[in-house]
Order: structure tokens, then sequence, then C-alpha cells
């Protein structure tokens, strides 16, 4: 189980009267792993993942503009919700040996799009189902994670940063600009050893 929340940055500025905002995201699935020594493992996982975010836009400041001072409706939000099936492969660096060692990761992420969804406030409660994200993502991955050890059992704890490699937003064409999440999350993996 991991759980993540996403914000952007712009690589060209867009508007202050357009606002995007992170959403608190989820992932879970299978993890296979494989002991190359005693202090590289290598990683692979199969996820069900959520990649959701919101769109506001301030009419108010639109409309100064836009030259136009009618503005009925002041702010209206836009949520989109994607769903991805990811596929990491990541190799860790065990830091320790004591009983409860800590682990340095790095690794990529190749996620397809499965489903999606856009759910409107305000003006346009129904709009039209947009694909907000593109059908592929590739994004790099590190974190710096702790395993905590019973006999049989291991709790593995791991903040991660995630930034992607490709363009991720799927209605952005020619000069709009180039918006990429970073991905801040904490990942939980519940393992028998």
């Amino acid at each position: 189980m991991s759980l993540d929340s996403n914000s952007y940055f712009l690589v060209k500025e867009l508007s202050d009267a357009v606002n995007h905002q992170g959403k608190l995201n989820y992932s879970a699935g299978v993890i296979i792993y494989y002991d190359l020594n005693d202090r590289f493992t290598l990683k692979s996982k199969l996820l069900y993942s959520t990649k959701n975010f919101a769109i506001t836009y301030d009419f108010q400041k639109l409309r100064d503009e836009t030259f136009d001072g009618i503005s009925v409706v002041k702010k209206a939000t836009y949520q989109y919700f994607n769903s991805y099936i990811d596929i990491p492969l990541e190799i860790g660096y065990k830091l320790s040996e004591n009983k409860h060692p800590g682990y340095v990761t790095l690794g990529f992420t190749n996620s397809f799009l499965v489903g999606y969804d856009t759910k409107g406030y305000f003006f346009d409660p129904t709009p039209e189902k947009v694909k907000s994200y593109n059908d592929y993502l590739l994004s790099i991955k590190s974190g710096y994670g702790k395993l905590f050890k019973t006999k049989s059992l291991g709790i593995y704890l791991e903040p991660q940063f995630r930034i992607y490699l490709n363009r991720v937003m799927k209605f952005n064409k020619n000069n709009s600009p180039k918006q990429n999440p970073m991905h801040f999350g904490i990942e939980l993996q519940l393992l028998k050893l």
C-alpha cells in the first residue's frame, strides 16, 4: 500500500487565474524482491494507482485579463480522476546490517492508463469526460526506507520522491505550459520474510 500527494511546477507561467492542485492518491498491489547480494536488492511491483488532481479557474482574475466587467461565476473547479497500472523496477542498497536496516532506493516506473473521469462544479456540473493524462508515463523515483522485522513478517516504510520524464498532461499542446507533477509519498509494505 502506498500513499502519495502530487504537486505541480510550471516550466512556463500559465496565469495566476488557474490553480493546479494535487490530490492525495494511493496505489496497491504486489511486490517481488530478489536479493542480489548482502547489500543490493532488486524489486519489481505490479500496482493499481490513482493520479488525481484538480484545476480551479478564478474568473475574478480572468475578468481583468479579458477586460470584461461581467462575471457571474467567481470560481469553477474541475477534478480529474486517472487510474493506472504501474510497473516499477527498483534497486535498493542496504545501509546497515542491524535488526532494522535502512535502504536507499532508486528506480523507474512505467505507468499505463486504464481509466479516467472528469467532474465539474458550479456552472458546469457534468463536463465532458476528458482524458487529462497521457496513456503512458515514465518516471524516476528515489527514497529512503526502513525495514522493521519480526521472525516471519516485515514492515517496510519508505518516504519517496518521483518526477516524470515524459509529458504528463494530455491537453497541453504546442505553446501551452509544460506541466509535470512531482509526487511525494510514503510507501508501506507488508512483507513475508
